[in-house]
């Protein structure tokens, strides 16, 4: 079992932080709970031992978080006890107490490996290694140097570190010489996009459902070129016509609906996956890796680098520059044919700004905080928790359900942000919509004034429109999605210790 020298404790309450995922024993629960000096904190306690500790241990002391940790390590009956300074946030009667009752009476008999700058402690101990002015020196409890250990002089130089890969090298070189040209290989790069939804039925899947999406569309604009190649009305009815375009458009909104739902769902498997497999991974690393790592490396593993958020950063903005150019530019075409249609413009614009503007509602604002709360919980939490999990081995199971309770939590957070996002997605996806419909009806009323070609160019464009338009609205959330994560990040750096 291990203390750490800095309290983990969970949102939880204290029978769990100290049971953690061991079966609940109460009598063995109140000796642990006596010989750590925790029985006069519990009978103070409102709710007793059922009493939830706050995210990080907000609503109890420092000593007391020390002597849970403590009664969690005597609660696993282990034989082996690593105490990382467990007295150095108690005063001086409490630390007497768990001295006598705990450290040398509860654990009498286990190997406890213990450190300590306390001289009444280290009298008492079987063996004392004293560190200090770079010499190591081992002693009997007497203070008495064992002849068998000299003290211990440093080696002559520290041998070389490893040196961290360079900033500047391509993360995909290893992946070099697999296409063409010393690039990477299509067949990698496939590879890569289908883990990304799970796999590679899905990933066919979803090729076929966006080939059945670009045939509506371009069903819809064939059946408006032949509507405007048809002013008496020889083979069909305008209202034939209005019935052949409206199953087009209808047909093109619902395959994108069930694309999107399914890419979701896809996705959100593939990420879970993923996430366990990583947690898993952490769970079977060494001890000494956990306590040697970086926070921020840790928060690199499950939020993602800076640096791959800066690349993301740059691709939506570009793909949004240039898609809000092209909007640009088709509605001059068809603003151009049609002049009346600029009063059209005016009114979606305005509808657009409206729908823009409810992101920065109160309501948002406060659905972003609870966000924002969630992750800070999750990422806290586990930070402390990945190092003291290891060494208890029954507590896994008991982890990763707080793990997924969490993450749960978070992802329902992220689920009420991102359903505001998509019904403003929807709204502003409707507006492109209406465009293309409205450059039809433009299309239809100068049919005699305009040439057909000129009517085909108008109407391809105006489908380009409706694609750029959505690419635009996906480009704005993304980067939204993208503000959160950075907010999240820089949070985190704040106020994780």
């Amino acid at each position: 079992a291990y203390v750490p020298q800095d309290p983990v404790v969970f949102n939880d309450t204290v029978k769990n932080n100290v049971c953690m995922g061991l079966p609940y024993d109460g009598a063995w629960f109140q000796r642990c709970c006596s010989a750590c000096a925790l029985d006069h904190d519990l009978a103070g306690f409102v709710d007793g031992a059922d009493t939830l500790i706050g995210t990080r241990g907000v609503n109890i002391s420092g000593g007391q978080q020390s002597r849970i940790c403590l009664a969690r390590a005597v609660y696993s009956r282990a034989d082996t006890y690593l105490l990382d300074d467990p007295l150095a946030k108690l005063d001086v009667r409490v630390t007497g107490e768990v001295v006598e009752k705990g450290i040398f009476g509860i654990l009498d008999g286990k190997t406890r490996v213990l450190v300590t700058n306390s001289a009444a402690v280290v009298a008492r101990c079987d063996r004392v290694i004293s560190v200090g002015d770079m010499h190591a020196t081992l002693a009997d409890g007497t203070g008495a140097v064992l002849p068998a250990a000299a003290d211990t002089q440093p080696p002559p130089e520290d041998p070389p570190a490893q040196q961290p890969p360079d900033d500047d090298e391509d993360p995909l070189a290893a992946f070099a010489g697999q296409g063409s040209g010393g690039g990477v290989s299509f067949v990698f790069f496939m590879d890569h996009l289908a883990k990304g939804l799970g796999s590679w039925p899905k990933l066919l899947m979803y090729f076929f459902i966006v080939l059945l999406e670009a045939a509506a569309i371009e069903a819809a604009v064939y059946v408006l070129v032949l509507w405007a190649d048809d002013p008496n009305e020889e083979d069909f009815s305008n209202a034939e016509y209005a019935g052949l375009y409206g199953a087009g458009v209808a047909a093109e909104f619902i395959i994108a609906q069930v694309k999107y739902i399914a890419v979701a769902f896809w996705c959100q498997w593939a990420w879970d996956k993923l996430q366990s497999e990583l947690l898993q991974s952490v769970l079977g690393s060494s001890l000494m890796w956990l306590q040697g790592v970086a926070t921020g490396k840790i928060l690199h593993l499950f939020s993602g680098s800076l640096n791959q958020i800066q690349e993301r950063v740059c691709t939506c903005s570009e793909l949004f520059v240039l898609q809000c150019c092209f909007v640009f530019i088709i509605s001059g075409i068809v603003t151009s044919g049609f002049p009346p249609f600029a009063g059209f413009l005016v009114v979606l614009a305005g509808v657009a700004y409206h729908l823009l503007g409810r992101q920065d509602s109160t309501a948002h604002r406060r659905d972003e905080a609870a966000l924002q709360r969630a992750s800070v919980h999750h990422f806290a939490e586990m930070l402390g928790g990945l190092v003291v999990v290891r060494a208890f081995e029954a507590g896994r199971p008991w982890f990763q359900d707080r793990f997924d309770d969490m993450l749960e939590g978070r992802a329902a957070a992220l689920g009420v942000c991102r359903a505001r996002d998509q019904a403003s997605v929807l709204g502003l996806t409707v507006i492109g919509s209406l465009f293309y419909v409205g450059a039809a009806v433009a299309v239809v009323l100068r049919k005699g004034d305009i040439t057909p070609g000129y009517a085909g160019f108008m109407l391809a464009n105006s489908c380009f429109f409706t694609i750029a338009f959505s690419s635009v609205v996906l480009n704005v959330y993304r980067l939204l999605e993208i503000a959160r994560a950075r907010h999240v990040i820089e949070s985190l750096s704040r106020d994780v210790p």
